[in-house]
């Protein structure tokens, strides 16, 4: 297979399973996450008169201000899809640097140069498909979209 062993990938959503940290555990020996409790959970939750779950907030406490495995966000925080204010990570936010966002502390941000040094990257960007090619119904649409939405979001950002 073709994979990337310079990458973690840490689905949100997996991490809500118990079995997730015990089977995905120990092939990130390499970056060397922590899990602060068994599972993830935005709202913390009880077993056996013990809480069982971490919060983002909290794996990001041990994991997140590591600049040799520094970590990034595609998409929303699971706590801000269960209406959970500031989608449950309180002290960090998100700064937009292409397809994907950085995490970063709150109160810390990108300087103007680690900003030009991640914006100029080749490919940071994919070539979007064709506009005319292609109606609103088809993922090569959608795919457009979103390509164009982040490069708006990132210059827009970077621009205020």
């Amino acid at each position: 297979e073709k994979y990337r062993d310079d990458v973690l990938l840490l689905d949100e959503t997996m991490m809500t399973y118990k079995w997730m940290r015990e089977r995905q555990g120990p092939h990130m020996k390499k970056w060397n996450i922590q899990f602060p409790n068994q599972y993830h959970s935005p709202r913390p939750m009880v077993e056996n008169n013990q809480v069982t779950t971490y919060t983002m907030e909290e794996f990001l406490a041990l994991n997140g201000n590591r600049p040799e495995h520094p970590c990034f966000k595609a998409g929303a925080w699971l706590g801000d899809v269960m209406g959970i204010a500031e989608g449950g990570v309180p002290s960090w936010h998100l700064v937009p640097v292409g397809l994907v966002a950085k995490i970063m502390k709150k109160g810390s941000d990108l300087t103007p140069q680690e900003f030009l040094e991640w914006y100029n990257k080749p490919g940071l960007f994919p070539k979007e498909p064709d506009f005319y090619a292609f109606d609103d119904r088809t993922w090569e649409w959608l795919a457009r979209r979103i390509v164009l939405e982040w490069r708006a979001k990132v210059a827009y950002r970077f621009a205020n």
